[in-house]
């Protein structure tokens, strides 16, 4: 059996030998398919239209999406009126995620007492792009607070906090997908 499978492998690599093609076609042809995936899903994804619904509208807010659109992955593409708006842009994929921001957002994150909040919003059309959507606008928003507590603590005293302080527990990150 074994010198049959041996006899069959030879006359494999004869063929191979006569026909250049078959041999260029069986190795171009897979490292090809090869290189075109690893290009194709293992570019870094950016520019992925956001849309920012800042009910709030204080410095502290802007700040934030400041923040936000200082990420490479995101760009701001439209600041809609209302929640239905935002949602209409999702739906017409005209922005892959969306920023919430609710009225009262800089008193809450001022008063130790209160837990501001945000809301990202994203698109699970595709689901690639509104995963990196929300990756992106999390660590953007965990940056802003870790800064701004960072701030708050030199500012009563308590010399530089960057490395100490982590988010605070009181910070709640709403996660919608649609």
């Amino acid at each position: 059996m074994i010198h049959r499978i041996g006899n069959m492998v030879v006359k494999e690599f004869i063929q191979y030998v006569r026909d250049p093609l078959l041999t260029a076609f069986l190795i171009l042809l897979p490292l090809l398919q090869l290189v075109l995936m690893a290009q194709a899903t293992g570019r870094h994804m950016e520019g992925f239209p956001l849309a920012v619904l800042d009910y709030d509208r204080s410095p502290l807010s802007r700040s934030l999406v400041t923040a936000v659109e200082n990420t490479p992955e995101l760009e701001t593409c439209c600041y809609p009126e209302d929640m239905a708006a935002l949602q209409r842009l999702l739906d017409e994929g005209k922005a892959t995620a969306g920023l919430v921001i609710p009225a009262g957002f800089a008193a809450a994150f001022a008063h130790p007492n209160q837990s501001p909040q945000v809301q990202v919003v994203a698109d699970a059309s595709n689901d690639v792009a509104g995963s990196t959507a929300l990756r992106a606008a999390e660590g953007a928003i965990n940056d802003f607070v870790r800064r701004q507590m960072a701030r708050w603590g030199e500012k009563r005293g308590g010399g530089n906090l960057s490395s100490e302080v982590g988010p605070p527990p009181s910070l709640s990150l709403g996660v919608t997908v649609r």
